[in-house]
């Protein structure tokens, strides 16, 4: 009996120990592919809350373009692409070998549109 209740305990903690762990919000790894131009990802606000914000890019005329290794967003995780004047589409690709999974909120920060391409995976969304 005791070793049933001494093991019940090493689980509880373990689970508790799991729920206090913070989730990991999202794994943006620019690649160096654009050189000077790459990507750069800073924690922010859009919309009065807490967001990760990606500028930088490669614009040329009215087309902006981001190149990532890696491109994930963790559940409740919060990512905007910054809209600098007349940009008006931004294309993200995804260099890796791994499918981007998209669990918590991805936009633009101004009108933009958006197009997320990952050719070697697919893209996962589960919202």
């Amino acid at each position: 009996m005791f070793q049933q209740t001494l093991r019940a305990w090493r689980i509880s903690g373990i689970l508790v120990a799991i729920s206090i762990a913070p989730p990991a919000i999202a794994q943006l790894i620019p690649d160096r592919s654009l050189g000077a131009e790459s990507s750069v990802v800073a924690p922010g606000t859009v919309n009065g809350l807490p967001a990760d914000v990606i500028g930088g890019g490669a614009q040329r005329g009215a087309l902006l373009f981001h190149s990532f290794r890696d491109f994930n967003i963790g559940d409740g995780g919060r990512v905007y692409f910054g809209n600098p004047t007349g940009v008006e589409n931004i294309f993200t690709r995804v260099t890796g070998t791994m499918p981007s999974n998209i669990l918590g909120t991805l936009g633009v920060n101004g009108g933009a549109n958006l197009f997320l391409l990952n050719p070697n995976r697919r893209i996962q969304k589960l919202n």
